[in-house]
Formats: structure tokens, sequence, C-alpha cells
């Protein structure tokens, strides 16, 4: 349930800090006030803290490899509130982070919003709502406490959904899992970089072809489509600057991508001015001499090194110097 130390990108980071802030002063104006006015709650006060920390210290083996817990928030915030129980929750968490490795710093702020904030204010609304249609304390205690776990790991998985987290780092968080494998066409189409949250908007028309193209190496992201590599059917692909965006480390995984897909049968055409890119095709045609009314004739048809000798060509230069 805790994130991890480094986890949360630094913007995710002190946007959860500024949410449990407010939370925190009214919990410490409210605590003070109770231990003042009733000085024999602090063994109760304490009591909750403690139940907290062991209870959502302890993991329970889940199917999936990892470990899940209850938070025990849910006693803490029919007792005291909300305020008071993000900052019992705040506490264990800064001990759990020292002693056990639980959690972290840095992620402080989003583990206490899911953990003392959200969760328990979930808790708490069903607590009252079961006691005023009569349901007795013990059913209505579980219940909240269920819902204040349940909705924790709600918010939880929100968070990290909402972290800034790009295809490469994706793929090494998950390495050798069904989701590491997703994401390898990402990768080998040169998008690595782009962040799980973006929007297609956002994108260049060459990420956006590359995608399309990610997209036809796992048979499992197109329904009917097969991969590339064991598909049998010869296709043909026409892409209009598919370097657009791309560092120049990328642009030869790209071609060596495109390679593997001549060699399995496929054709492609690309409206590229990458030199690059140039320089690996088969076969070039050269339209200009110029761009717009001053263009439109073929000055040039034949192979990049046919390209690079003539001298009417012009961007055969360019191939000479590179």
């Amino acid at each position: 349930m805790h994130i991890m130390e480094g986890y949360l990108e630094p913007i995710w980071c002190l946007v959860w800090f500024i949410v449990m802030i407010p939370f925190f002063y009214i919990g410490v104006v409210k605590l003070r006030q109770i231990l003042r006015d009733h000085p024999d709650q602090k063994m109760i006060v304490a009591l909750s803290g403690a139940f907290i920390f062991l209870i959502s210290s302890l993991k329970l083996p889940s199917v999936t490899g990892s470990s899940a817990h209850p938070t025990g928030t849910g006693i803490a915030v029919v007792f005291y509130g909300v305020g008071v129980c993000a900052v019992l929750s705040t506490i264990v968490l800064v001990f759990q982070a020292l002693l056990i490795a639980h959690g972290g710093f840095t992620t402080l702020g989003a583990n206490c919003v899911s953990m003392g904030i959200i969760g328990p204010l979930f808790g708490l609304i069903i607590w009252k709502l079961l006691r005023k249609a009569g349901a007795g304390v013990f059913v209505s205690m579980v219940a909240a406490a269920a819902v204040a776990d349940f909705m924790t790991y709600v918010v939880t998985a929100i968070q990290m959904t909402l972290n800034v987290v790009t295809a490469n780092k994706a793929a090494e968080l998950f390495a050798g899992s069904v989701i590491a494998e997703k994401l390898e066409p990402l990768r080998k189409v040169g998008l690595g970089y782009l962040h799980l949250n973006q929007s297609l908007s956002t994108l260049s028309g060459g990420e956006l072809q590359r995608i399309k193209l990610a997209s036809y190496l796992n048979a499992s992201l197109i329904p009917n489509h097969q991969s590339l590599i064991t598909n049998h059917k010869s296709l043909i692909f026409i892409m209009d600057e598919p370097s657009d965006g791309l560092h120049a480390g990328d642009i030869r995984r790209i071609l060596n991508l495109f390679d593997t897909m001549v060699e399995a049968g496929n054709t492609i055409f690309l409206i590229e001015h990458n030199i690059e890119m140039l320089k690996s095709c088969d076969w070039l045609i050269e339209l200009g001499p110029g761009g717009g009314a001053m263009g439109g004739d073929i000055i040039f048809e034949g192979t990049p090194k046919a390209m690079a000798e003539d001298e009417g060509s012009v961007t055969g230069p360019y191939l000479r110097v590179n």
C-alpha cells in the first residue's frame, strides 16, 4: 500500500505534500485541544497510533506476488476524526520509513493522503451512515475499517497512475512482467521517452505514426492483427517523417526495426529529409528543385550512393558530407 521512496516524480511529491498539510495542521490543533481538555484520552490516542503502526506494518502475501495489508486507521478516525487520523498516520509513516524501510520520506505526503486522509474519510462516512441507519457499533466499526482500507488502496492506485512514468522507466520497474512485454514495442520504435499518461494531442506527427507502427509489432494490442515478425502476409507502410522527435541514437534503433520489417517481406515508403534515414533506404526519389511552386519535378531516382554522386541532386552533397 505504501508508495516506496523515489517512485514519485518531484512534482507529484510536492502536490501530495500540499494536499496533506492543511489536514495535518487541523489535526495538530484538534489533538492539542483534546489532550488539553481531556488528559485521560492520552492513552487512547497512543493506542490508536500504535494500532495503526502494527496493522499497517503487516504484510499479507497476495496472488500477484506482492504484499498487501490493512491500515488500521478505521478506529482512529471514528474516535477522533480525519485531522487527528492524519497526524497519527504521519507519525506512523515516519517511524516505518526509519525503522522498517516501509514507504519513504519523499512519498510521505502521498502516503498520508491515501492512508491518513482520504481512506479514513470514507470510513468515517460509512460509520456515520450505518449508525444513523441503526446498525450496531461492531458492524459499523468493521464496515468503517474495511472501507477505509479499500479506499486507501484505491487512492494509492490513482496516485501511482497519475505519476509521470515513462515507458522506459515503467519497463524497468516491471521488468520480466507482462507490463514490460506490452511496453517493448513502444521502446522498439524509439518512444520509450513518452509518459504513460501523455495525451495524444501533445505528440508530433512522427510520434503518432510510430505509435501506430508499435501497435503492429504486438499482436495483443490490436484484435485480429499478427506481429510483423511472424506475419507471412506482406504489408505496405507509408510514413511521413518518422524521424520527427527522435534522438540520434533512437534513429539507428528504428532503422534496425525497418530492416527487420523489410526482411519479413514488408515494404516501407518514407517521406523523409533526415540524412541517416536517406542513407539507409534501398531507393530514393527526390522531388524539387525547390519547395511549393518551385518544386514538384523528379530530379533524381536511384540508390543513396548514386544520389551522392549525382551533380544535379540537391540532397546529394549532404549525403557526400555525411
